[in-house]
């Protein structure tokens, strides 16, 4: 299979729009999303850690901070180079 049958087929995930530009759609797009959905998975868990020992909250929240700026930065810097 080559990329240009892989480009053509009915749930096009990849397509090019009239400038010429490929852009992601359909199920890649999800994956790309996913980890912006573990965010909102860990701050819920963050608020539950709060209720137990705040110390310990402060040094999670550090670390969902981080990792939500690096999935963020996925997701927009990422369909730069597709």
């Amino acid at each position: 299979m080559t990329f240009r049958d892989f480009a053509v087929r009915k749930d096009n995930v990849v397509k090019n729009d009239k400038q010429g530009k490929t852009g992601i759609s359909g199920r890649l797009k999800l994956y790309f999303a996913w980890p912006l959905v573990l965010c909102t998975i860990l701050i819920a868990m963050n608020a539950a850690i709060y209720i137990i020992a705040a110390d310990v909250a402060i040094l999670v929240t550090f670390f969902i901070f981080v990792y939500a700026l690096l999935a963020i930065a996925i997701y927009i810097f990422g369909k730069v180079g597709f």
